[in-house]
Protein backbone atom coordinates (compact mmCIF):
# COMPACT_ATOMS: atom_id res chain seq x y z
CA UNK A 1 0.00 0.00 0.00
CA UNK A 2 1.07 3.57 -0.40
CA UNK A 3 1.41 6.05 2.40
CA UNK A 4 0.75 9.74 2.62
CA UNK A 5 1.64 12.73 4.75
CA UNK A 6 0.27 11.17 7.94
CA UNK A 7 1.78 7.71 7.40
CA UNK A 8 4.46 8.01 4.74
CA UNK A 9 5.28 4.30 4.47
CA UNK A 10 1.68 3.16 4.97
CA UNK A 11 2.64 0.78 7.80
CA UNK A 12 1.11 2.37 10.90
CA UNK A 13 -2.04 0.22 10.83
CA UNK A 14 -0.02 -2.89 9.95
CA UNK A 15 2.21 -2.55 13.01
CA UNK A 16 -0.18 -0.99 15.54
CA UNK A 17 -0.90 -3.53 18.30
CA UNK A 18 -4.72 -3.37 18.38
CA UNK A 19 -5.31 -2.61 14.70
CA UNK A 20 -7.59 -4.94 12.74
CA UNK A 21 -4.87 -4.87 10.03
CA UNK A 22 -2.05 -5.87 12.41
CA UNK A 23 0.41 -8.25 10.71
CA UNK A 24 3.09 -10.48 12.20
CA UNK A 25 5.36 -10.16 9.13
CA UNK A 26 5.71 -6.84 7.30
CA UNK A 27 7.93 -5.83 4.39
CA UNK A 28 8.21 -2.08 3.84
CA UNK A 29 9.65 -0.91 0.54
CA UNK A 30 10.41 2.78 0.32
CA UNK A 31 10.77 3.85 -3.29
CA UNK A 32 12.04 7.22 -2.12
CA UNK A 33 15.52 8.28 -2.93
CA UNK A 34 18.33 10.14 -1.28
CA UNK A 35 17.71 13.85 -1.01
CA UNK A 36 19.68 15.88 -3.57
CA UNK A 37 21.78 17.86 -1.09
CA UNK A 38 24.14 19.08 -3.80
CA UNK A 39 21.48 21.05 -5.68
CA UNK A 40 21.34 24.82 -5.34
CA UNK A 41 18.12 26.54 -4.37
CA UNK A 42 18.42 30.06 -5.71
CA UNK A 43 14.80 31.21 -5.58
CA UNK A 44 11.95 31.10 -3.09
CA UNK A 45 9.93 28.45 -4.91
CA UNK A 46 12.76 25.90 -5.14
CA UNK A 47 13.74 26.64 -1.55
CA UNK A 48 10.16 25.89 -0.45
CA UNK A 49 10.20 22.63 -2.40
CA UNK A 50 13.46 21.70 -0.71
CA UNK A 51 11.97 22.57 2.69
CA UNK A 52 9.02 20.27 2.01
CA UNK A 53 11.44 17.49 0.92
CA UNK A 54 13.44 17.81 4.14
CA UNK A 55 10.28 17.99 6.23
CA UNK A 56 8.88 14.82 4.61
CA UNK A 57 12.20 13.01 5.05
CA UNK A 58 12.16 13.86 8.76
CA UNK A 59 8.57 12.64 9.11
CA UNK A 60 9.42 9.45 7.23
CA UNK A 61 12.44 8.74 9.43
CA UNK A 62 10.49 9.43 12.62
CA UNK A 63 7.63 7.19 11.47
CA UNK A 64 10.06 4.45 10.48
CA UNK A 65 11.55 4.44 13.97
CA UNK A 66 8.12 4.51 15.63
CA UNK A 67 6.31 2.06 13.35
CA UNK A 68 9.12 -0.29 12.40
CA UNK A 69 11.79 -0.37 15.09
CA UNK A 70 9.87 0.50 18.26
CA UNK A 71 6.63 -1.30 17.45
CA UNK A 72 7.88 -4.83 16.86
CA UNK A 73 6.11 -6.76 19.65
CA UNK A 74 7.19 -10.11 18.25
CA UNK A 75 6.75 -9.04 14.63
CA UNK A 76 9.28 -9.59 11.88
CA UNK A 77 9.54 -6.32 9.95
CA UNK A 78 11.87 -5.80 6.99
CA UNK A 79 12.43 -2.25 5.77
CA UNK A 80 14.29 -1.30 2.62
CA UNK A 81 14.80 1.81 0.56
CA UNK A 82 15.81 1.86 -3.08
CA UNK A 83 18.34 4.55 -2.14
CA UNK A 84 20.30 2.03 -0.05
CA UNK A 85 23.45 0.17 -1.07
CA UNK A 86 23.56 -3.62 -0.67
CA UNK A 87 26.79 -3.50 1.28
CA UNK A 88 25.09 -1.49 4.07
CA UNK A 89 22.33 -4.04 4.81
CA UNK A 90 24.28 -6.49 6.97
CA UNK A 91 26.14 -3.72 8.77
CA UNK A 92 22.76 -2.01 9.28
CA UNK A 93 21.46 -5.16 11.01
CA UNK A 94 24.59 -5.20 13.17
CA UNK A 95 24.08 -1.54 14.10
CA UNK A 96 20.45 -2.26 14.97
CA UNK A 97 21.62 -5.15 17.13
CA UNK A 98 24.04 -2.83 18.93
CA UNK A 99 21.33 -0.22 19.50
CA UNK A 100 18.93 -2.81 20.92
CA UNK A 101 16.30 -2.69 18.17
CA UNK A 102 16.73 -6.36 17.20
CA UNK A 103 14.43 -8.57 19.26
CA UNK A 104 15.79 -11.54 21.17
CA UNK A 105 13.60 -13.81 19.01
CA UNK A 106 15.07 -12.41 15.79
CA UNK A 107 18.63 -12.65 17.11
CA UNK A 108 17.99 -16.28 18.07
CA UNK A 109 16.41 -17.03 14.68
CA UNK A 110 19.58 -15.71 13.03
CA UNK A 111 21.62 -18.07 15.21
CA UNK A 112 23.35 -15.30 17.15
CA UNK A 113 24.73 -16.64 20.41
CA UNK A 114 23.61 -14.87 23.61
CA UNK A 115 27.17 -13.76 24.38
CA UNK A 116 27.42 -12.24 20.88
CA UNK A 117 24.19 -10.30 21.42
CA UNK A 118 25.38 -9.12 24.84
CA UNK A 119 28.78 -7.97 23.46
CA UNK A 120 28.32 -7.28 19.74
CA UNK A 121 31.50 -5.23 19.32
CA UNK A 122 33.59 -8.10 20.69
CA UNK A 123 32.02 -10.56 18.26
CA UNK A 124 31.47 -8.24 15.29
CA UNK A 125 33.47 -10.35 12.84
CA UNK A 126 31.58 -13.54 13.76
CA UNK A 127 28.20 -11.79 13.70
CA UNK A 128 28.82 -10.22 10.29
CA UNK A 129 30.07 -13.53 8.84
CA UNK A 130 27.02 -15.42 10.12
CA UNK A 131 24.57 -12.79 8.89
CA UNK A 132 26.20 -12.72 5.44
CA UNK A 133 25.90 -16.51 5.27
CA UNK A 134 22.28 -16.46 6.48
CA UNK A 135 21.19 -13.89 3.91
CA UNK A 136 23.16 -15.40 1.02
CA UNK A 137 25.01 -12.09 0.73
CA UNK A 138 27.84 -13.16 -1.59
CA UNK A 139 25.48 -14.56 -4.25
CA UNK A 140 23.24 -11.49 -4.07
CA UNK A 141 26.20 -9.08 -4.14
CA UNK A 142 27.40 -10.79 -7.33
CA UNK A 143 24.20 -9.53 -8.99
CA UNK A 144 24.68 -5.98 -7.69
CA UNK A 145 24.57 -3.09 -10.15
CA UNK A 146 27.69 -1.03 -10.75
CA UNK A 147 27.86 2.54 -9.41
CA UNK A 148 26.87 4.15 -12.72
CA UNK A 149 23.74 2.05 -13.10
CA UNK A 150 22.78 2.69 -9.47
CA UNK A 151 23.20 6.42 -9.99
CA UNK A 152 21.01 6.25 -13.11
CA UNK A 153 18.09 4.65 -11.29
CA UNK A 154 18.52 6.95 -8.29
CA UNK A 155 18.20 10.00 -10.50
CA UNK A 156 14.81 8.98 -11.90
CA UNK A 157 12.19 11.58 -11.08
CA UNK A 158 8.50 11.10 -10.41
CA UNK A 159 7.35 13.03 -13.46
CA UNK A 160 5.45 10.07 -15.01
CA UNK A 161 7.59 10.00 -18.16
CA UNK A 162 8.26 6.71 -19.91
CA UNK A 163 11.39 4.95 -18.75
CA UNK A 164 13.91 3.03 -20.82
CA UNK A 165 13.61 -0.73 -20.48
CA UNK A 166 17.21 -0.90 -19.16
CA UNK A 167 16.31 1.46 -16.28
CA UNK A 168 13.24 -0.59 -15.43
CA UNK A 169 15.30 -3.79 -15.43
CA UNK A 170 17.93 -2.17 -13.20
CA UNK A 171 15.27 -0.96 -10.74
CA UNK A 172 13.84 -4.48 -10.61
CA UNK A 173 17.28 -6.01 -10.05
CA UNK A 174 18.23 -3.56 -7.30
CA UNK A 175 14.90 -3.85 -5.50
CA UNK A 176 14.95 -7.66 -5.75
CA UNK A 177 18.49 -7.77 -4.30
CA UNK A 178 17.62 -5.45 -1.42
CA UNK A 179 14.36 -7.25 -0.72
CA UNK A 180 15.98 -10.67 -0.58
CA UNK A 181 18.70 -9.52 1.81
CA UNK A 182 16.36 -7.61 4.10
CA UNK A 183 13.75 -10.39 4.20
CA UNK A 184 16.42 -12.99 4.98
CA UNK A 185 17.78 -10.74 7.74
CA UNK A 186 14.59 -9.44 9.32
CA UNK A 187 11.88 -11.97 8.34
CA UNK A 188 13.55 -15.38 8.60
CA UNK A 189 10.14 -17.00 9.28
CA UNK A 190 9.41 -16.59 5.56
CA UNK A 191 12.28 -18.98 4.91
CA UNK A 192 11.17 -21.53 7.51
CA UNK A 193 13.49 -20.18 10.20
CA UNK A 194 11.97 -19.03 13.47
Amino acid sequence: MDGGVYDNQGVHKLTEEHSEYNCSIVCVSDAGNKLPFARLYNNTFTLLLRTVDVFMARIKNFQMVQNVYHNQQGKQIAYLSLGWDLDKCVSGFFNNLKSGTISAQLAAAQGLLPEWVANPDTYKRQIIALLEKNCNYQAIAARNLDAGRLEAIRSIGTNLKCLKRSLIDDMITHSANLTEIQLRLYCPALFGIS
